[in-house]
C-alpha cells in the first residue's frame, strides 16, 4: 500500500511540473531608440538642457570653455570639430562629458551622433 501511495505522490508531482526557459517565463522588456527624427530643437537641445547647460557648466554669462550648449552656436562647434562625439562617447583625447557624472545613456548618445552625421542643422 505504500509503495502505491508513493507512487502515486512522484506521479502527482512530476505532472504537475514543466519545463520552461526562464525567458519564457519572465521576458526581457525591449526599448527601441528613434533616431530617425533627431534634430536640433527637438532631441539635441533637450537632451543638453538636461546634461550639459546646466548652472556651473556650458550655460550662462561665462559657460565653460566659453561654449554655451542652450545655443546652437555653442553646441554646433564642437559637433564640428569631432569634439562633440568624443566627449558624450567618453573617447578621443577630450574630457568625457558630463564631468564627473555617469555617461549618457546609449540612445542620447545615438540621438546626438546621428544629429551631428546629418550635418547638425539648426533645425
Amino acid at each position: 500500500m505504500r509503495k502505491v501511495i508513493l507512487v502515486l505522490c512522484i506521479a502527482a508531482g512530476l505532472s504537475s511540473c514543466y519545463n520552461r526557459k526562464a525567458s519564457d517565463l519572465y521576458p526581457v522588456a525591449t526599448t527601441t531608440c528613434d533616431t530617425t527624427t533627431s534634430t536640433y530643437s527637438g532631441t539635441v537641445l533637450p537632451i543638453m538642457r538636461q546634461h550639459c547647460a546646466i548652472t556651473g557648466c556650458h550655460t550662462g554669462s561665462s559657460p565653460a570653455n566659453g561654449l554655451a550648449y542652450d545655443k546652437y552656436a555653442g553646441i554646433a562647434v564642437v559637433a564640428q570639430n569631432g569634439q562633440l562625439i568624443q566627449a558624450i562617447e567618453h573617447s578621443g583625447s577630450v574630457v568625457p562629458m558630463p564631468l564627473n557624472l555617469p555617461m549618457l545613456d546609449q540612445c542620447s548618445i545615438d540621438k546626438i551622433v546621428r544629429w551631428v552625421n546629418l550635418g547638425y542643422q539648426n533645425n
